[in-house]
């Protein structure tokens, strides 16, 4: 794939929506975790889980993503009552900390460019 070309995923089989499914349950267990340990979005090791969430998840299985696009998804995730209603069945509150973790990497990511 050409650099900066867009790579988006419209269909899925079964079993790869319901890998899809386990991979995103498993890193949000995770970032559950790191909520309940006390670390903040900001955390380098939140940050380094917010990567990998982008890199098995986002980039695998939604979009080849960018630094905005991650942002974009980190504000909508802060104001639709769906994605939290869903983030927020792994712990109260996953939504919010999910949503500043990915609005923390895009600034991260900003500043290294």
């Amino acid at each position: 794939m050409a650099q900066g070309e867009q790579k988006i995923r419209l269909k899925f089989t079964d079993d790869e929506a319901k890998t899809a499914n386990a991979t995103r349950g498993m890193l949000l267990q995770l970032f559950r975790q790191n909520q309940q340990a006390g670390l903040s979005p900001e955390d380098p090791d939140t940050q380094a889980l917010m990567e990998r969430y982008r890199r098995e998840y986002i980039d695998i299985y939604l979009f080849t993503s960018t630094p905005i696009q991650i942002f974009a998804m980190g504000t909508a995730l802060a104001v639709d009552p769906h994605n939290q209603k869903e983030c927020d069945r792994y712990g109260e509150g996953l939504a919010a900390y999910l949503s500043q973790a990915m609005l923390a990497y895009y600034k991260q990511q900003k500043e290294t460019e």
